[in-house]
């Protein structure tokens, strides 16, 4: 179905309600801010318009979302905003949760100032046997690493892991503790066990890599455990 919203987005799965939220960035919204949308999996097939209290989130592209199972929320996080006239990006470092129990609604975690790494598009995660979130990006130098934040959102981000080189797209097996990042152009790959020391390494990735493309996604797929890419 069309979507009912317009700008870029990002869909987020709700497991528990079987829905997928949607983040839009909506450009005919008076003040530009953000909007949510629902998609039920068990029908019916349409977009729904959410409700949200609270003052909404910015307007952004290229953010970060992750479902917190514990406490029945998503956060969405960074991003950066754009300039019409000058086509300039300004980083944000501000994070957002949304409830989902009850009447959903937004809460600041984090105020947008400078401060840990700015994430990649699509590259935060909830890491559940350590009650916390990962997330990959780059440092004020430039330099791309694991982080980590505690499950409050609003502690300081903690260096984990170097990474180099940094492809542009990550994704995250929670039962592993493992990232893989993928290089979309030749098919190289490098993975991130939490649990071990060494930090990123190569991963062995055997056949040619999908063609070359812009705007893609990747996901990890519990059941066959293994990085889809779209």
């Amino acid at each position: 179905q069309q979507l009912p919203f317009l700008g870029p987005g990002s869909a987020v799965l709700d497991p528990v309600r079987r829905v997928q939220l949607r983040f839009f960035q909506d450009s005919s919204a008076p003040n530009h801010g953000s909007s949510v949308g629902v998609l039920p999996l068990d029908g019916p097939d349409r977009w729904t318009p959410v409700s949200v209290s609270g003052v909404e989130p910015p307007a952004r592209v290229d953010f970060s979302t992750a479902y917190d199972p514990v406490r029945d929320r998503i956060l969405l996080a960074h991003g950066y905003t754009t300039s019409s006239r000058s086509y300039t990006r300004t980083p944000r470092f501000d994070v957002w949760a949304l409830s989902l129990a009850g009447a959903p609604a937004w809460t600041l975690l984090r105020d947008d100032v400078p401060g840990g790494p700015w994430l990649l598009p699509e590259a935060l995660f909830f890491d559940p046997a350590a009650d916390q979130f990962v997330g990959v990006g780059y440092d004020a130098s430039g330099h791309a690493g694991t982080w980590s934040l505690a499950a409050d959102g609003a502690s300081p981000w903690r260096f984990v892991a170097p990474l180099t080189p940094a492809y542009g797209t990550v994704s995250f097996d929670p039962a592993a503790r493992e990232l893989v990042s993928i290089d979309l152009e030749d098919g190289d790959a490098l993975h991130h066990v939490l649990s071990d020391t060494t930090g990123w390494v190569p991963l062995d990735v055997t056949g040619g890599p999908p063609p070359s493309r812009y705007y893609s996604r990747v996901d990890f797929d519990p059941l066959n455990r293994r990085v889809l890419v779209f």
